[in-house]
């Protein structure tokens, strides 16, 4: 979806501030008073009254102040607040409404103006807050919608639950404000506009809309353009979900604007009301910066939130029937009534909201915005809606390329299925679907080891995306088939079983599974293609080409040379190989894979090996899950093949015959497990455990008494718990026993360097002292194995509690010891932080040398570029650069150095070249306490006691060196202690591994109350 730019970013940081919870903000508007308005009553003047409120809610849900009667000069001295809960992405789309109306008793009211404010501007502005001015306000579906009727002074503030925002400003008083010179800063939009322009959407179509009408399964949509300045529609398509509109709206704007935000809407007409499907949000200031781009059509996507729940509804049209109650009761007592705030805000607190992905798919559209500018011209901006020719619409009018996707799916980890429930994969794009068999847990792995696969049919245009017969025979294929033909893929994880309980009906979820986590993928990250950047090609057609001749993983697939299908193809009536079955799997081999390896004779022999390309996904969580806020959504691992045939295959299949799918033949086939193809090595995990800052507790008292656990294939770790610390120290290794990885050293992959056996076949080799090149080329297979998971935990009340969790990806481990890193640490959602861990972790083959090594003392390396020029050097050799940011090699996106696999050159061999430890230093801190003050009455404090200290022991009092404590004084709640402390300790000088300074207080008489830090 497209977003104004930095709206994302703002988002995602409000969100995992409030770990994915509903905001609240609070719009503060002041209107002062009123000058100039347009008279509609027969006396020339107005019965004048103000309603304020925002886009994206009902008009009853506003605010509306009290009518002044027969004046054009209104002074109202008003203050409107305007509350929003819910998620900041709906809040910032919207943008603020004011209407100036004439009250007509029984009747209708009259609008005399409005203004339209954006939330995300004023947001943006200093201090979240448009300052007291004058505003021009307009009537939009007037004849002359860019002429004032009238102008309005007010202030706007937004505040949040978390700042204190700014403060409202002081309106003059009526007398003084009356005699005030009123700056106004536009009178004319015509005439005084900074900036004229006309914006011009070019609608042509959209593309599997969704079905509003589930009886007849279809839609009747139009497409709405708002502006600041106006509004514009196309002419609506009736039962359509493939409509073309091909209409051109145009629409003034005038600067300078109050409202950045410009929205794109679907909607369908659904007999007396219409309804919103989905909408794009797009930014003046990003069109108008970016026109070029803009001015190409191109398809958008389409996605709203899934529907709301039964119980959901329910309260919506409670919370809507009280705001028109309370208007009613307002306006025949002509004053607001006092207990309506104060109940509303116990009745929206009492809603909870959870953020929920836009996943449900609506569609796309492809349309382009033009900006034409008509400052200084002799032609003004003006509203119109024109039907474009024919020859200017034929796009993608092609015939539809057809696309065969085959999704391997082998295993999920850390999946919450209950066990004697099961679990299940879906896979959409666009509107098609496809779910995988559903398999039980073992252990802590469901293993699927399936394929499935789908089929679309994507429009095509042919002189926007050129692409020949010649182009293909060569292995070209165009970009933006990859990047612009689908939407994005979503691969979701749901659970059934008889035990798992169905969401109620909030919820509102398909009836026996309830969602576990999503990913949300383009298809160019699944397909693991190159960044987007043109090809080194000397043919200009190729400039916006990829190649798939020699494609290293072997994701997008072609015919073979001079055929209608791939080297692979079996056709209906004959059969596959038996020998791909695992029956046949104790004869498979580094020469004989369990599928086929023919040649497209374009260096392609591995097209159907579904161990190329697989990579780990880290699935997301939203409200719509079924996971408990601690708990988070697990990893899956997958692949992705995409079957392309040519364009003259596509056009030649609407008279011959059709395209068949190359994979159909294969799919029912389980795909080889790693242990059917001897594809396991024993490996040991060495985790060094250095210490933790910032966690949190179970404990009441606020102090954690904190050990580390590692869990991995099985296998668990501990270390020893620190009393009474947030941010303790272990300074521990721990190391598993030797466990069976599944790695990718398997059957075909001739990237990987072979040794001969003594039956002839040929086998990967782990370990050459003489090349250390062997070992990387060889280091990916762990990218397959689990995550190893660590948690930190707390043993309390005689359960373990969980107080954040991180994982470590096994490929990303070098075998020998390096620098330790800080890890994040979460417990459900990985946005929202739970202190952070310092550890670095080794992955010991069996046969690796250092295996025999026992454990060093743990004192952190340092092997970047500031301390490369502290490092031994061997006589007469210039060194070696640690910097990782200058290492060539890359393996699984990690960078490393040749040297780190070279056992002759690393530590702990004295006589080697070493990296540079990080020196411990003999330091005291002078501590001088003053006291404390404005101690909270509730702890119930009597003789407070300060107590400082720095951790070294596995006590927080274990060291009486580093460990000091003030005598207990009798005043509560300001105490005044006047001491000074000396703390000797060794510290690093490195900032990166120091430790904390801690201070508790304690009370003598009532125990532990609170820790600060």
């Amino acid at each position: 979806m497209a977003m104004p730019g930095g709206l994302s970013e703002l988002v995602d940081e409000l969100r995992a501030q409030r770990d994915g919870k509903d905001c609240v903000f609070n719009v503060v508007l002041h209107v002062a008073e009123a000058r100039g308005l347009r008279g509609l009553a027969p006396h020339g003047l107005n019965d004048v009254k103000v309603r304020v409120h925002m886009s994206n809610e009902p008009i009853e849900k506003g605010k509306i102040s009290k009518i002044h009667h027969k004046t054009s000069t209104p002074f109202f001295d008003w203050v409107a607040k305007l509350s929003f809960k819910g998620q900041p992405l709906a809040f910032f789309k919207s943008f603020l409404i004011l209407e100036v109306l004439h009250d007509r008793g029984a009747l209708n009211e009259k609008l005399v103006g409005l203004l339209q404010i954006g939330i995300l501007d004023i947001y943006l502005s200093r201090d979240h807050k448009f300052p007291m001015q004058w505003y021009t306000i307009v009537d939009l579906e007037s004849e002359e919608p860019a002429v004032a009727t009238g102008y309005v002074r007010l202030s706007v503030i937004i505040n949040t639950m978390d700042e204190s925002g700014a403060a409202i400003e002081q309106v003059p008083e009526e007398e003084r404000a009356r005699c005030e010179l009123m700056e106004i800063p536009r009178q004319h939009n015509y005439l005084t506009a900074t900036g004229s322009y006309n914006i011009i959407f070019k609608v042509y179509q959209g593309s599997d809309l969704r079905a509003m009408d589930g009886r007849w399964n279809t839609a009747d949509t139009y497409i709405k353009i708002t502006t600041p300045t106006g509004m514009n529609f196309t002419d609506t398509r009736w039962s359509d979900l493939n409509p073309t509109y091909n209409q051109q709206l145009q629409i003034p704007l005038f600067e300078p604007m109050f409202r950045n935000t410009i929205l794109v809407e679907l909607w369908a007409s659904q007999g007396l009301s219409d309804s919103l499907v989905a909408t794009i949000p797009m930014s003046w200031k990003d069109i108008f910066c970016n026109q070029e781009y803009y001015n190409l059509p191109r398809w958008y996507d389409l996605f709203s939130l899934p529907d709301a729940g039964t119980a959901e509804q329910i309260a919506d049209g409670f919370e809507l029937a009280i705001n028109k109650v309370h208007q009613w009761t307002a306006k025949a007592a002509s004053s607001a009534v006092p207990e309506y705030d104060a109940f509303m805000s116990t009745f929206k607190r009492s809603r909870g909201g959870q953020y929920q992905e836009a996943s449900v798919y609506c569609g796309r559209l492809l349309f382009s915005v033009h900006v034409e500018d008509r400052e200084g011209g002799t032609k003004l901006p003006s509203l119109a809606q024109t039907d474009m020719k024919p020859k200017d619409c034929h796009l993608f009018k092609d015939t539809k390329h057809t696309m065969m996707f085959r999704l391997q799916i082998f295993h999920g980890q850390g999946l919450k299925v209950p066990v004697d429930g099961k679990a299940e994969v879906e896979v959409q794009i666009g509107n098609k679907t496809v779910v995988s068999s559903r398999v039980g847990i073992g252990g802590d792995l469901c293993q699927w080891y399936q394929a499935i696969e789908l089929e679309l049919d994507v429009p095509y245009d042919q002189n926007m995306w050129p692409w020949t017969d010649d182009d293909y025979e060569d292995g070209w294929f165009p970009a933006d088939i990859i990047d612009h033909a689908l939407p994005p893929v979503w691969i979701r994880v749901f659970r059934t079983g008889p035990s798992t309980a169905l969401k109620n009906i909030v919820g509102g979820t398909v009836s026996g599974r309830q969602l576990i986590g999503f990913s949300k993928c383009t298809l160019r990250d699944l397909l693991q293609l190159e960044d987007e950047k043109p090809s080194t090609s000397r043919d200009p057609r190729h400039d916006n080409h990829l190649k798939a001749a020699g494609n290293k993983n072997c994701t997008v697939i072609l015919n073979k040379k001079g055929s209608s299908h791939p080297p692979f193809f079996v056709a209906a009536a004959e059969e596959v190989k038996p020998f791909y079955s695992s029956k046949f799997a104790k004869q498979w081999c580094m020469a004989t894979p369990p599928w086929p390896n023919d040649d497209d004779e374009r260096g392609n022999t591995m097209s159907m090996d579904p161990y190329v390309g697989a990579q780990c996904l880290s699935l997301d969580k939203d409200g719509t899950c079924c996971l408990e806020p601690s708990e988070a959504a697990g990893f899956l691992w997958v692949s992705l093949k995409l079957y392309l045939p040519s364009r003259g295959q596509v056009e030649n299949a609407k008279k011959g015959p059709p395209i068949l799918s190359p994979f159909t033949k294969y799919n029912p086939l389980p795909i080889p497990k790693p242990l059917e193809m001897h594809c396991v090595e024993k490996f040991k995990l060495r985790m060094h455990i250095y210490q933790a800052k910032d966690i949190p507790t179970a404990n009441p008292c606020g102090l954690a008494n904190a050990y580390v656990q590692i869990l991995f294939h099985g296998h668990s770790e501990k270390t020893h718990p620190v009393k009474w610390s947030n941010s303790p120290t272990w300074d521990t290794t721990l190391e598993t026993k030797k466990m069976e990885l599944p790695c990718l050293g398997w059957p075909g992959n001739t990237d990987l360097d072979l040794e001969e056996e003594e039956d002839d076949d040929k086998k990967y080799k782990w370990w050459d002292e003489g090349d250390p090149n062997t070992w990387i080329e060889n280091y990916s297979m762990l990218r397959f194995a689990q995550r190893i998971e660590v948690r930190v935990m707390e043993h309390h009340n005689s359960t373990n509690k969980l107080l954040g969790r991180c994982y470590i990806a096994p490929e990303a481990c070098l075998h020998t010891q390096t620098d330790p890193q800080w890890y994040e640490l979460y417990l459900g959602n990985p946005e929202q932080d739970e202190g952070r861990i310092l550890l670095s972790a080794q992955m010991l083959h069996e046969n690796d040398p250092i295996l025999k090594d026992p454990p060093g003392a743990l004192l952190p390396q340092r092997l970047d570029a500031e301390h490369a020029s502290n490092k031994k050097k061997v006589e007469g050799d210039p060194g070696f650069n640690w910097n990782l940011a200058d290492a060539q090699n890359d393996v699984c996106g990690v960078k490393y150095f040749d040297d780190a696999f070279c056992r002759e050159k690393m530590p702990p061999n004295p006589d080697a070249r070493d990296a540079s430890s990080v020196n411990l230093r003999e330091c005291k801190v002078q501590v001088q306490v003053l006291g404390l003050r404005n101690m909270r009455p509730g702890l119930g404090l009597k003789s407070p006691k300060l107590h400082i200290f720095i951790q070294t022991t596995d006590r927080w009092d274990g060291d009486p060196q580093s460990y000091k404590s003030t005598k207990p004084k009798e005043d509560p709640l300001n105490p005044n202690y006047m001491e000074t402390f000396e703390l000797d300790v060794l510290l690093p000088d490195d900032m990166e591994y120091a430790p904390d300074l801690e201070f508790i207080i304690t009370d003598e008489d009532s125990g532990w109350k609170s820790a600060l830090k």
